[in-house]
């Protein structure tokens, strides 16, 4: 990690961050519909399967190879189908997503871009009903 830059290293302390609190077990995850944005590595798409959720790992179309590789690479064989690897970017295409649809959304270090905050919050809107969750983790900068 010591050629890693700074911020992503920010990056990165966020998604563990995430994950340390959902290993708590403060939120049920088994059975229920998670969807992860701007996912990344996919590491907290990748604990929250492993805790039993069924996971949509969202993130841009250029970072979706190396996320599906990742999570692949990194849930047992029998948890492969705990995990849909998805193209979503913020505001678009939201039809192919269930309206209302999800239990928990997540987002590690997502918040920091001011120009994304309509779309964040529109996609949001889009994919809560009224007793999602959505449990964000950031850095104030």
């Amino acid at each position: 990690m010591e050629d890693t830059p700074v911020i992503n290293r920010l990056f990165c302390l966020q998604a563990v961050v995430m994950c340390v609190y959902l290993e708590l077990g403060k939120l049920e995850l088994k059975g229920k519909r998670v969807i992860e944005l701007g996912a990344g590595t996919g590491l907290v798409s990748i604990v929250a399967a492993l805790l039993g959720a069924h996971v949509t790992v969202t993130d841009r179309l250029p970072a979706l190879d190396f996320l599906s590789a990742n999570v692949k690479a990194n849930l047992p064989p029998d948890s492969h189908d705990a995990a849909v690897i998805s193209e979503l970017t913020w505001g678009e295409g939201l039809e192919r997503y269930p309206a209302g649809g999800f239990d928990l959304v997540l987002g590690a270090d997502i918040i920091y871009l001011e120009d994304t905050f309509a779309s964040l919050l529109r996609t949001l809107l889009h994919l809560c009903h009224d007793t999602t969750v959505v449990l964000l983790s950031c850095k104030i900068r």
